[in-house]
């Protein structure tokens, strides 16, 4: 067993106090009579409470063995029973002392222990509670601030909303919003009321839509799902300008144009949709008004073609027949006169006369070929007695003789069998084709092509002039290609100008043919000496 200096302690007290009850009893013993145990009691309590059980007990056997040689009686080995049971209820008593004393002494260690540990778990303690309350002041400081950040936040949104709802009220088309996926409507403006003439429906979902009464261009009514809103939020999809056929509140019909897409958050996902729309039914009501002027203008316009023809043709025939005939009677009258004034006697006056009648015949024929050539332009000849084919390839001979222009005539039908009106719009449009050539491209040299293709006449006139501008095909001045144009559409046919700079233009006029099959040749060669 290791000897320490607090054991040593504790055992030198117990023998030093009993040395000292010895000392003082031996000292105070002829005052104390008869000799008891009073100091020795105090050294065992003070050994016991000092030192704990060991100490108190060495204490009580020092005390005994103290009293025993030294005070019952002094040094003498019959104590007697009187002697023998003080020292034995001093041993007892001294022996309770010292449990007690070592009791108390657990005791009070085993308390300050428990003190010790509780104050350290008051410490541990405090200071948890410490950081709880620190980490409490953060999470409190933390909250407040999410807390105004938050009210912030809804501050700003709701600014936020106030704008969109004024920016939504100051938009001339109908808006509304709506969740996703539900489809629930949430927010629209007056002008969609407006074009709606009813109050605003906040419909739940999108099964609810069919409230609101739209048509397909077939006149079916629009599924819930067939809106444009309804699609955009459960497919994405974004929906332009998309015409619905609408019924109103007031029970009136309508047209709008409908443009609809969906609002993602910033991971991709469909957290809404908008749609706009706007009320077209006034525009598309004068677009149909503008559409039946221009239909009745186009027959206007035919007709007046149709007139002008007749006309040209009443006048040709006129000319041909009346004036014609007169000049031809004419000529020979004054032949006849020729003939009899050579047989005349007279010479000087025969031979004057003979030089005015000369003068006069020749002014007739050049009177005939004018007339002829009026005749011609007003109503080719060609074009009734031996059809379209035979008058294009007289309108570039004749061109090509006129301006010097060289013109190829490259064809692979023999004959082409359209009616009057057809054949005269066609012949109108090569005849202006060529003029405008003749006037505007500069060009030498003109290729045309007249071909059957996917049940359609094609006529294409390409020059190697200097090429018609876009400023020149739009121009309001350009009257030529517009009456161009309405011939085209008037047969339902289509005329394309194509113009590159320096290198000519090409015009293609497409018009389709009766339903029955051309007769074919293999293609030719038509030059300008044809």
């Amino acid at each position: 067993m290791k000897i320490t200096r607090s054991w040593l302690l504790r055992y030198g007290v117990a023998v030093l106090f009993s040395g000292l009850a010895l000392i003082l009893t031996l000292l105070l013993r002829t005052f104390i009579t008869p000799a008891v145990f009073p100091l020795f009691y105090a050294a065992v309590m003070i050994s016991a409470w000092y030192g704990g059980l060991g100490p108190g007990l060495l204490s009580t056997i020092l005390a005994a063995l103290f009293g025993h040689f030294f005070i019952i009686p002094f040094y003498s080995s019959d104590i007697g029973l009187e002697n023998t049971a003080r020292l034995a209820v001093f041993v007892m008593v001294a022996l309770l002392i010292s449990s007690l004393n070592a009791s108390r002494k657990r005791a009070e260690e085993a308390l300050r222990k428990a003190h010790e540990e509780l104050e350290m778990r008051v410490e541990e303690r405090t200071a948890e509670l410490a950081r709880t309350n620190e980490e409490l002041r953060t999470e409190i400081s933390e909250r407040k601030r999410v807390e105004q950040e938050r009210e912030q936040l809804i501050e700003q949104l709701e600014l936020a909303r106030e704008r969109l709802e004024t920016v939504l009220r100051q938009m001339p088309a109908g808006v509304i919003i709506a969740e996703a996926p539900s489809g629930k409507l949430i927010m629209a403006n007056e002008q969609f009321e407006y074009i709606w003439r009813h109050p605003f429906l906040p419909l739940e979902n999108i099964e609810q839509y069919y409230q609101y009464k739209g048509f397909h261009p077939d006149g079916q009514p629009y599924k819930p799902e067939e809106w444009p809103l309804a699609r955009s939020i459960r497919t994405g999809e974004s929906v332009t300008d998309e015409e619905i056929a609408f019924l109103r509140g007031d029970g009136t019909r309508g047209t709008m144009r409908v443009s609809s897409a969906p609002i993602r958050d910033r991971e991709g996902k469909i957290v809404a949709g908008v749609v706009s729309l706007y009320d077209i039914t006034e525009r598309k009501q004068a677009e149909e008004q503008i559409k039946n002027s221009r239909e009745q203008l186009r027959a206007l316009s035919a007709h007046l073609q149709l007139v002008r023809e007749e006309e040209r043709a009443r006048i040709a025939r006129e000319i041909h027949d009346e004036l014609g005939q007169a000049l031809t009677g004419l000529k020979i009258d004054l032949s006849w006169l020729d003939g009899k004034l050579s047989e005349a006697r007279n010479a000087a006056p025969r031979r004057l006369l003979l030089e005015k009648i000369k003068s006069m015949i020749k002014l007739i024929d050049t009177t005939i070929h004018t007339v002829r050539r009026i005749v011609t332009e007003l109503r080719p000849g060609v074009l009734d007695d031996l059809g379209l084919m035979a008058a294009i390839e007289w309108q570039a001979q004749d061109f090509q003789n006129r301006t010097g222009v060289k013109c190829d005539l490259a064809s692979s039908l023999e004959d082409i069998d359209l009616d009057q009106d057809r054949s005269t719009a066609v012949f109108r449009i090569f005849q202006e084709t060529l003029t405008n050539v003749a006037r505007h491209s500069g060009a030498t040299k003109v290729d045309i092509i007249l071909e059957e293709r996917d049940g359609s006449l094609i006529l294409e006139v390409k020059d190697n002039g200097r090429g018609i501008t876009e400023n020149g095909l739009s121009s309001s001045k350009s009257l030529g290609i517009l009456g161009m144009r309405e011939r085209a559409l008037l047969l339902g046919g289509e005329i394309d100008i194509l113009g590159a700079q320096g290198k000519g233009t090409t015009v293609t006029l497409r018009v389709p043919l009766p339903d029955h099959s051309q007769e074919q040749m293999p293609e030719q060669k038509i030059g300008g000496t044809q």
